[in-house]
């Protein structure tokens, strides 16, 4: 709570991984912090009591914030004021499954914000499986990519990696080119 609060000379908001929140966790934490112009992405689907209650309240630069919950839940004051006192004309990025035809105000989508959904359904990591055992190659698996639907193209980052050899360079491979 109150980590940041009024860092005048912050521009860049950290990280804040978290996708598991807890009671208050990031109550006001960047609340007058008045240059931060993106706010952090915020990828928990799931909101506790206050978590982000006053969490950019006074950022007067604050102009898009991407979040992916799900749902508002206004008895636990989980927004409560968290984008009060920001600038006019942000965008706020936010769940495809969020209701944004919600009231507009700092509690929860400002006037004057634009909103933009994002496709958030999907986030569990990308996995590769191995459908056979090329023996021939030191006991290299093939593996098989497959694209579906966008983004266009896709760029993928891998390396071969043995026993043997365990600094081989990262290498690039894009899907859809």
């Amino acid at each position: 709570m109150l980590m940041f609060w009024e860092c005048w000379e912050m521009y860049t908001a950290p990280q804040l991984p978290a996708t598991k929140l807890t009671t208050n966790c990031y109550c006001g934490m960047f609340r007058g912090c008045s240059r931060i112009i993106f706010a952090p992405l915020l990828p928990a689907k799931e909101l506790a009591p206050g978590c982000y209650e006053n969490m950019f309240e006074f950022c007067h630069s604050l102009g898009s914030l991407t979040a992916y919950f799900e749902h508002w839940n206004e008895q636990s004051c989980d927004t409560y004021h968290w984008l009060a006192g920001t600038t006019d004309g942000g965008v706020f990025y936010h769940s495809d499954i969020l209701d944004t035809d919600t009231t507009r105000d700092d509690s929860h989508i400002p006037v004057g914000w634009s909103k933009q959904s994002i496709t958030t359904t999907s986030r569990e990591p990308l996995t590769f499986k191995s459908i056979e055992e090329n023996t021939a190659t030191s006991g290299l698996a093939k593996i098989t990519l497959r694209k579906c639907g966008d983004p266009d193209p896709i760029n993928i980052k891998y390396r071969k990696f043995s026993e043997t050899d365990t600094d081989s360079a990262w290498n690039t491979y894009t899907l859809g080119t």
